[in-house]
């Protein structure tokens, strides 16, 4: 039934892009992709570590063959009652306050929710927290992060702005023209970087294959070897920026140096490169580093050279480690450099702000009141249909009587207008009841 939720919320979201598309307002001449770090309904303090997890369970496993022993020693009563010494919550916390002083070690106030909880229930309430502890184990485990959240253990700890909070991370790609979202998805990742063919595939699916050379721009965050050469496979003309790039985009300043690697021109055919001396350095050697590929190129005349100490050091040669997207890398940056590529990834920062405006200010949407990956999906997917609706609306001239007549001629949405009436009427809390009125009567003229 989970599932059923999270696939009817994304078939709503599919179907606003489907009638922005019919009706002409997505026009593709560039898109963005982006991420925001959307805030979990769980709180930083009530968390525990790996170290932690243990030994509760190790408290709670103990205090349960207490319990076994009691029933063989009372076997009158049903097994699962406490002893008099831990009969109320007063002497639980007691007996807490005995096992944090002979082991030295203080317990966090969740850990000591959890065992009170537990000493208090009754077997049903045992074996849930036994399965939230088994949940926030797994979960500690995918993530390798430093600690989990008992209120919600897919949730994981990420940075927003000068803040580290638990949170997802929200994608969204958007149409630059008419501001209409073509693709949305949440994910646990922390970071952007392996979002991005994700985000294509998503629009792609919504709209259809995108034209060949469409323009598309992300932040640094996605500038990876593997997002550059998967979009050139891809026939998409992209736009991001190397770290170097970004810094200088935000006014930071950024220290050029004379023998950076960059100053090193690349030959992608020869695969080798050339120093700013002239010399040519080749590939050489090679070895793995977390799990990938690093190549590993030297053999100048560095011993002759009169710019020695500032490249390579005192008495050494000099070396450069790359991988196999060295190439798509240089073209990316040289692009960049570019007037047209300034001026097209500033329409990214034009795509992206006020979608991410609007539902923070607008909707008020800043973070999930839902908890678990499926149903924060299940939000993410709703709030964006509402956008979409606000936009159509917006660029439909907010009275249509022509609406109901619309038809797409591919058949994927029959009625539109109907489709619209409907798809408002289910979110005109987020988007306002005159507006779902008023589509409902345009629909029917």
């Amino acid at each position: 039934m989970h599932t059923y939720y999270v696939k009817r919320e994304e078939l709503r979201f599919k179907m606003t892009v489907a009638v922005a598309k019919v009706a002409g307002i997505v026009k593709l001449g560039h898109i963005s992709t982006d991420g925001t770090k959307l805030k979990a309904n769980a709180s930083n303090s009530y968390t525990l570590s790996k170290e932690e997890l243990a030994e509760i369970r190790q408290i709670l496993e103990r205090g349960l063959a207490v319990d076994e022993e009691e029933g063989r020693l009372y076997g009158d009563k049903r097994g699962d009652e406490l002893p008099p010494e831990l009969d109320t919550p007063e002497k639980i916390r007691r007996k807490i306050e005995e096992l944090e002083k002979a082991s030295g070690k203080r317990l966090k106030r969740a850990a000591k929710q959890l065992i009170e909880q537990h000493e208090l229930g009754d077997e049903s309430e045992k074996g849930k927290i036994h399965e939230k502890l088994e949940k926030a184990a797994e979960e500690i485990m995918k993530s390798e992060q430093r600690a989990v959240s008992l209120s919600d253990p897919e949730a994981r700890f990420m940075k927003s702005g000068q803040r580290t909070e638990l949170a997802y991370n929200g994608q969204i790609t958007v149409d630059h023209d008419s501001g209409i979202i073509l693709a949305n998805d949440v994910t646990q990742e922390c970071t952007d970087r392996h979002q991005l063919q994700p985000q294509v595939e998503l629009t792609e699916k919504n709209l259809g294959s995108l034209p060949e050379g469409t323009k598309m721009s992300s932040d640094n965050g996605y500038f990876s070897g593997e997002n550059l050469r998967y979009l050139e496979q891809k026939g998409l003309d992209g736009y991001i920026p190397d770290s170097k790039q970004a810094q200088k985009q935000k006014g930071k300043k950024v220290e050029d140096r004379p023998y950076s690697k960059d100053k090193f021109a690349y030959d992608e055919e020869k695969d080798q490169f050339l120093c700013p001396g002239g010399e040519l350095l080749i590939r050489k050697g090679e070895y793995e580093h977390q799990g990938k590929q690093v190549y590993v190129y030297y053999g100048a005349n560095c011993r002759d050279c009169p710019f020695r100490p500032d490249c390579a050091g005192e008495g050494r040669q000099r070396d450069i480690t790359s991988d196999e997207y060295e190439a798509e890398r240089r073209r990316m940056a040289a692009k960049m450099h570019t007037a047209v590529g300034k001026e097209e990834y500033g329409k990214r920062k034009e795509a992206e702000e006020w979608p991410f405006g609007n539902i923070k200010h607008n909707l008020k949407f800043r973070g999930f009141l839902t908890r678990g990956i499926g149903n924060v999906r299940i939000a993410h997917n709703l709030v964006w249909t509402a956008h979409n609706l606000k936009v159509l609306w917006g660029r439909l001239g907010r009275s249509v009587p022509d609406l109901g007549k619309l038809r797409d001629v591919s058949g994927s949405v029959k009625n539109i207008g109907g489709s619209l009436v409907n798809l408002a009427s289910r979110v005109c809390g987020l988007i306002g009841q005159s507006c779902s009125r008023k589509l409902r009567v345009c629909s029917q003229k």
